[in-house]
């Protein structure tokens, strides 16, 4: 990749602004392209938070060949400039949850502890998923036992915890997010510059479960529920006969699909039910629920109404995918 005379010119060198550029770029469809190929000339400038982004495109891009060997190297490559955070993700891949505090307490860290940590990610035990159970085929319903391993899942749950908000339900007049007495839980959004390769390991084997590549996603969220705080029925497709919704399905499609991880174990209640199916399903940590929003027509399909119910004991984590029509079937 290479980026033009002019978008250099125009940053004066500077890896902090090419990065900053880069990133208003990709923000833009009609610019993207141009937009990561100046965050790939400030990551080789030596920018670690540009290598950290760079890596997060290139695990993104099923096009690139190799791509989880190139990922790793950009994650090495921002770990090395001294970006902390590539730096407790290296750590945490390679099963050394030590050094990840420790980082944090601002522990040494060298080319060499970089290299020898790069060398003990087992890239095929992060990516191998476990095979899935289809308890229903109209509407379809597919579970995953142990998708995402615990480690992972607790990671999960601390990037999250310190952003929680109330979660929001759309607005059938405007589209937009209100908070309603129908949803009390809380709720965190990885927008996809606060991903790292954790998530996007765990993002990769979602993908490989759902049959659904990561472009076209939503962002991902984590959902929080304490006790007394649920989900009330509700579907998880955009009904086409509301106006606002329909000009949102014209734009990035329909909501096919949605995956729901428990995140967490310890907690009673909390079940995730279908109610006109007659089905409850409440995972231990890392359990994955899937199912269609919609039938093979790609109609809406009422009977995928579902509620998040309140747990009665402890706190209920999810990690929340939705996937739509936008995105390329696997």
């Amino acid at each position: 990749m290479e980026t033009t005379d002019t978008d250099t010119e125009n940053c004066g060198g500077d890896s902090a602004a090419m990065l900053a550029e880069g990133q208003r770029l990709m923000a833009k469809s009609a610019t993207a392209e141009r937009g990561t190929r100046l965050i790939l000339e400030a990551a080789h400038a030596g920018n670690g938070e540009a290598a950290h982004l760079i890596s997060l495109i290139v695990a993104a891009d099923h096009t690139v060949a190799e791509r989880w060997t190139y990922a790793l190297a950009y994650l090495g490559r921002a770990a090395k400039a001294g970006h902390l955070r590539s730096r407790k993700v290296l750590a945490f891949l390679a099963g050394e949850d030590a050094m990840v505090e420790d980082l944090v307490g601002g522990a040494k860290f060298d080319d060499q502890t970089c290299h020898r940590l790069h060398d003990r990610i087992n890239l095929d035990a992060w990516l191998n998923a476990p095979s899935k159970m289809v308890v229903s085929t109209a509407p379809y319903i597919a579970l995953a036992k142990g998708l995402i391993d615990t480690r992972t899942c607790n990671w999960i749950i601390e990037q999250a915890r310190p952003r929680l908000q109330r979660a929001l339900v759309y607005d059938a007049k405007d589209g937009s997010g209100v908070a309603l007495q129908l949803r009390t839980n809380s709720e965190m959004r990885f927008e996809f510059v606060e991903l790292d390769l954790v998530l996007m390991f765990a993002i990769e084997r979602i993908a490989t479960f759902s049959g659904f590549f990561f472009k076209g996603w939503e962002p991902s969220s984590v959902l929080h529920y304490s006790v007394g705080q649920e989900f009330c029925p509700h579907h998880d497709y955009l009904d086409p006969n509301v106006p606002c919704y329909a000009a949102e399905i014209a734009k990035t499609g329909q909501r096919l699909a949605t995956i729901l991880i428990y995140l967490s174990e310890d907690f009673e209640g909390g079940e995730t039910e279908f109610p006109i199916l007659r089905y409850r399903f409440k995972g231990k940590t890392g359990d994955a629920l899937l199912f269609h929003n919609v039938t093979e027509t790609g109609a809406p399909d009422p009977r995928t109404l579902h509620a998040g119910l309140a747990p009665t004991r402890g706190e209920k984590w999810l990690f929340s995918q939705w996937i739509r029509a936008r995105a390329r079937v696997a």
